[in-house]
C-alpha cells in the first residue's frame, strides 16, 4: 500500500499547484544537485493504477497533521 500511495502522487502537479512550479522532483529528501544525493535512486513514477491493484480503486482518504502555515496547508490539502 505504501508503494501504491507513492505512485498515486502526481508530483509535477503538486509542485505546480502548491509552490508555483518552484520545486523540483527528487528521488529522496535531497535533489540531484545536492552533495548528499544518491544517483542510484530514481524518482517514483506517477502510476495511480497501483492504488486500484492494492485494493483502493476509488482512491484513499488520508488523515494526519501538517504544519500550520500557509504553504504547508496548501501542500497538505493537495495531498
Amino acid at each position: 500500500m505504501r508503494k501504491a500511495i507513492s505512485h498515486a502522487l502526481d508530483r509535477k502537479a503538486l509542485i505546480h499547484g502548491t509552490v508555483f512550479g518552484l520545486g523540483r522532483i527528487a528521488s529522496c529528501m535531497y535533489p540531484g544537485d545536492h552533495w548528499t544525493h544518491n544517483p542510484n535512486l530514481k524518482p517514483v513514477s506517477y502510476d495511480p493504477e497501483l492504488s486500484a491493484e492494492a485494493g483502493y480503486p476509488n482512491g484513499l482518504t488520508v488523515k494526519g497533521y501538517y504544519g500550520n502555515y500557509a504553504i504547508a496547508m496548501n501542500i497538505a490539502e493537495a495531498i
